[in-house]
């Protein structure tokens, strides 16, 4: 499969080579650039991928886990996260170093969730026992699991937030805590499932993880507030990668945290340089960096997904943004186009993981659009007030200020559930995800070729006294 899609987009690639094109337009020619461009990095980064992935013996690996699958094993490794489940009890995350089925003994490093009745301390190294299970890309234990060599003490940052999420709870309910505290660092355990269900209907479940709007906001935020001071620009913009970095340490470091902070320090640098522009480009290296690091990120589709959003506001946003200008004021537009171009590209995404279509996504997000900022700053504030031992009620006040904006969130949610045809189920088949594919690329081609026609400057007239190819000249 692998092979035929490469053999596809090299056979892509040399149809769009210029001598085997005919010239139509001026526009076909501007389109034809970057489509050859995008065909050649989506060949290169999938050549490349596929040696790594071979040089790291993964195929390997994957054989080895889909042998065990159903299996009973061992397992030995550290604990990345341990949070409340939504069902009761834990849900406690584990990198392992070392998978053991009688009689053979497998290095396996992958990460891996099993339910317990305990909570776990990250950092801490665990072994456990149980049925593996694979699916997709999703891999658990269902067994039980214990500290290897005691139990070690908990991070302050830990226990600090394991605090702030029984505070939330009590006092301004569970969906409003799972969402301003999912909103502002991603721990969203306290959402019910009915809860999840809705903001799932409507297109809303991306809020609750950490992406690039949280790092963009906590950089902006740092280099605003830093600027009063009068400090050179180099000085500013290291002291927003400083807030971001510090804010990716308390979050954790999964892989659309991972590709956030990268796409930030890269653009941080491009503008040291002078080049911030080539935002594409920032893109294009981070992931080829992030894969090179860890293969197994291609996957993940929470890592697929926020590439994925964030190549869609970077190629498709823009345009839609311009077409919309001419009937809503900029403001209008930026806000319509952004969850536009997200939601179509990611569709085909959406579909593999949950087998339908959400068609009321768009709206939900424009409606919540306003709330997102002041939501996520403050649960943040709540964080950093609870930190201090005399702000307790400085917390609880931030805290009801976000669970306000939550609220709002929660009813857009439900409304959006309610609404007719709020899940239209789909078959995951070769069949629909072509065709779903092909949707999004002839509504993406579309609304590309309508905006150079609209948008795209005429060429100015030359006097016919200066054409020197015709007889203008005397």
């Amino acid at each position: 499969m692998a092979l035929i899609f490469l053999l596809l987009l090299a056979f892509l690639l040399c149809l769009s080579y210029r001598p085997l094109t005919l010239r139509i337009s001026r526009i076909s020619t501007r389109i034809h650039g970057g489509l050859q461009a995008c065909l050649a990095f989506a060949l290169l980064l999938s050549c490349l991928q596929a040696v790594i992935m071979v040089g790291k013996d993964y195929p390997a690996r994957l054989a080895l886990l889909q042998e065990l699958n159903g299996q009973g094993i061992r397992l030995a490794g550290q604990v990345v996260n341990s949070e409340p489940a939504t069902r009761g009890g834990y849900r406690t995350t584990v990198a392992t170093h070392q998978l053991s089925k009688y009689p053979s003994t497998y290095e396996a490093a992958i990460s891996l969730h099993i339910y317990t009745e305990q909570l776990f301390v990250p950092g801490s190294s665990v072994t456990g026992v149980g049925r593996f299970r694979v699916q997709g890309s999703y891999y658990s234990v269902k067994g039980a699991l214990r500290y290897q060599g005691g139990a070690p003490s908990a991070p302050a940052i830990f226990l600090l937030k394991n605090e702030l999420r029984a505070k939330a709870t009590r006092e301004i309910g569970a969906d409003e805590a799972g969402l301003v505290l999912g909103m502002a660092y991603g721990d969203d355990t306290p959402l019910s499932e009915q809860a999840v269900n809705a903001l799932r209907a409507s297109g809303l479940t991306h809020l609750t993880a950490v992406s690039g709007s949280n790092i963009t906001l906590i950089f902006v935020l740092a280099y605003r507030l830093v600027q009063q001071l009068g400090l050179p620009r180099l000085l500013l913009i290291c002291s927003g990668l400083g807030a971001a970095t510090l804010y990716v340490s308390v979050v954790g470091p999964d892989g659309s945290v991972l590709r956030a902070w990268t796409m930030g320090l890269l653009g941080a640098v491009g503008l040291v340089l002078g080049h911030g522009a080539y935002r594409l480009t920032l893109l294009s290296s981070c992931l080829i960096g992030l894969l090179f690091i860890s293969p197994e990120l291609a996957t993940d589709y929470g890592f697929v997904l926020s590439v994925t959003a964030t190549a869609s506001l970077m190629l498709l946003a823009p345009a839609i943004t311009r077409l919309l200008c001419h009937i809503f004021p900029l403001l209008w537009a930026e806000v319509l186009a952004l969850p536009l171009a997200a939601s179509l590209w990611c569709a085909p995404v959406i579909l593999l993981l949950s087998e339908s279509f959400y068609p009321y996504t768009v709206l939900a997000n424009i409606l919540v659009a306003p709330f997102v900022a002041p939501i996520t700053l403050a649960g943040l504030a709540a964080l950093l007030a609870s930190s201090l031992n005399y702000a307790d009620q400085a917390a609880s006040f931030f805290l009801q200020c976000g669970g306000l904006g939550a609220q709002t969130v929660h009813w857009v949610s439900r409304w959006c559930y309610d609404l007719p045809g709020s899940r239209i189920p789909l078959e995951v088949s070769p069949h629909n995800l072509l065709l779903t594919l092909f949707g999004v690329a002839a509504v993406s081609a579309i609304v590309l070729v309508t905006d150079a026609r609209i948008n795209t400057p005429q060429d100015s007239r030359v006097p016919a006294l200066f054409d020197v190819g015709g007889s203008g000249i005397a």
